[in-house]
């Protein structure tokens, strides 16, 4: 007895070597593999007969693959029926008799009564009496296209487990619009948001996941206001591991508004901003408004505007001007520090305006220089009505790094950012501020582990908005930082190490910040929580003597 499998709509790459793969993966067992090849130019003609050793394996290889997705297409796997006749030969191998197309069929042939009556039903019969005459007659593209619409209206629910693509590792995730392309392993590009650029390239030595791809491919359609956004699978340079494509269609004129921060603080209360915007070819405009009581000592409320180019006249080259305008509240602490240590920094100023002109260059594959201006203006209130400034040269060097001789995936970002605000641009302050940061990630399937080192230190009178400050989402999460220091400090050094496994992360963070020739004071929080892409839930713990006071920090940041 015969126990075929006709596995059909295969894609014309898949080999025998293939389908065997396949079976080993999922524990299933085939004395033979055939795929059905073009006489002439031994070309895959789309199918192939799968023999197993016995009947429960040949369903089990059925259950397993009919209508699995792969790339673009859904295969097909039933049970392949050996041609009907007194003149079939008998002793040949089952497939080969199915390969082979019958030369004549008579249509007026009257059933041997002698012959057991066939199991299926009636309606069965005749589709495979249809099947037979379909291969090899015009009838056959109509006999398919019966096919796939009966598939649809029968077929039932599949476990996703069963998708032939999970059988493929991810090596290479692309990312393509018109005239540009970046390599999310190895390339910094500024059209993607750090985050967004960090699930693709998580995607990396991952098994492949339809569903995670068509989520990415919304995200990227959202951020890069794209017309559409697809995403291809394509073989890998190595077998069972494939290259992941996005092609971006832009919009001519596109509009989109999104939500850039919203983020509570049992302490410390509500910080939000959003914008919205358009592109029209290379070119974005964005108006976006604010209430972050989070970022600085200060909580600042207003507007902005940006306009960029990230594509100006080549892809290494972008050109951004940001406008901003805010008003500001202090906190009492604030305020008390600042009568206590006159001529420290600025004065509590009420309102503060900020024009920066900044031009991005890929220098290489893994360096990005951001050189420009700041123009910054502050309207202080008291003694009197006046305004001071603090116009500075700023530049930025990023690098990026992903380690590829290693059995785990391994991320390195690096960055060194100088701001110096010098009398030859006419500010009231002079003042020059360096900042290091270092972070390094490691994954592992669900995994991951990241580290994350600033050092920071001003020489020189700066703002407040210039000062560096701990105790908020980014640095001591937990801490309160008008406990800290409620006007910041001229000396930064912070430590945050990470774990997640999936969704669930814990931490520790450890650091200080102080002015200079004052007594250093560490401290230290833990927390855990959930975190999904841009969100995140958290419990934090500011590690102090006597009491624990457990703050929880919930909300989106991009």
């Amino acid at each position: 007895m015969s126990f075929t499998v006709f596995l059909g709509n295969l894609p014309t790459w898949v080999t025998a070597d293939d389908i065997k793969q396949w079976l080993a993966a999922e524990d299933l067992v085939a004395d033979a593999v055939k795929v059905i090849r073009n006489h002439e130019t031994q070309e895959s003609k789309g199918f192939a007969f799968v023999e197993a050793p016995t009947n429960d394996e040949m369903q089990s290889i059925i259950r397993r693959f009919d209508r699995a997705p792969l790339e673009d297409r859904l295969l097909r796997a039933n049970p392949a029926q050996p041609p009907k006749g007194k003149d079939a030969p008998r002793g040949a191998a089952p497939m080969q008799q199915q390969a082979a197309a019958p030369s004549a069929i008579r249509t007026e042939q009257r059933p041997d009564r002698k012959k057991p009556a066939l199991f299926y039903p009636s309606y069965f019969q005749s589709v495979i009496i249809g099947l037979r005459r379909a291969f090899g007659h015009t009838m056959k593209y109509c006999w398919l296209g019966c096919l796939l619409v009966g598939s649809l209206l029968f077929a039932g629910t599949q476990d996703s487990d069963l998708n032939v693509n999970r059988r493929y590792t991810v090596d290479t995730v692309i990312v393509a619009g018109k005239g540009w392309q970046t390599n999310v392993s190895d390339q910094q590009s500024d059209r993607l948001s750090p985050g967004l650029r960090k699930d693709l390239a998580a995607l990396i030595g991952q098994k492949l996941n339809p569903g995670i791809l068509d989520g990415l491919a919304a995200r990227l359609k959202k951020e890069l206001s794209a017309r559409e956004v697809s995403h291809h699978v394509l073989r890998g340079d190595t077998p069972e591991h494939v290259r992941v494509e996005f092609e971006v269609m832009p919009a001519r004129t596109a509009i989109d508004a999104t939500v850039t921060k919203f983020l509570y603080d049992s302490k410390q209360g509500w910080s939000g901003a959003g914008a919205v915007g358009f592109t029209t070819h290379q070119n974005t405009f964005l108006f976006g408004l604010a209430s972050d009581g989070d970022t600085l000592n200060e909580r600042f409320a207003g507007i902005s505007a940006r306009y960029e180019n990230k594509h100006l006249g080549t892809d290494r080259v972008g050109l951004r001007f940001q406008f901003e305008s805010y008003h500001e509240q202090w906190n009492q602490n604030t305020l008390n520090a600042l009568a206590a240590q006159p001529n420290q920094t600025s004065d509590a100023y009420r309102t503060r305006q900020n024009f920066q002109p900044t031009a991005t260059i890929t220098l290489a594959k893994p360096l990005t220089l951001e050189i420009g201006v700041g123009f910054e203006n502050f309207q202080n209130q008291y003694p009197a009505a006046h305004t001071e400034s603090a116009n500075a040269l700023i530049s930025t060097l990023r690098y990026h790094q992903r380690l590829l001789e290693s059995e785990y995936q391994q991320d390195v970002d690096a960055g060194y950012s100088l701001r110096a605000a010098t009398k030859l641009l006419g500010t009231n302050f002079v003042y020059t501020s360096h900042l290091v940061g270092l972070h390094y990630r490691m994954a592992h399937g669900k995994h991951q582990l990241m580290e994350q080192v600033q050092i920071g230190a001003i020489g020189g009178r700066a703002p407040l908005s210039d000062r560096f400050v701990a105790g908020n989402s980014y640095y001591l999460r937990g801490w309160n930082k008008y406990d800290i220091d409620p006007i910041g400090g001229n000396r930064l050094v912070h430590n945050s190490v990470e774990y997640r496994y999936g969704p669930f992360q814990a931490f520790y963070d450890t650091g200080a910040v102080w002015d200079s020739g004052q007594p250093v004071t560490p401290r230290h929080s833990v927390g855990v929580g959930f975190k999904e892409s841009i969100f995140s839930l958290a419990l934090a713990f500011p590690v102090k003597s006597g009491h624990v006071e457990p703050v929880v920090m919930i909300g989106m940041i991009y």
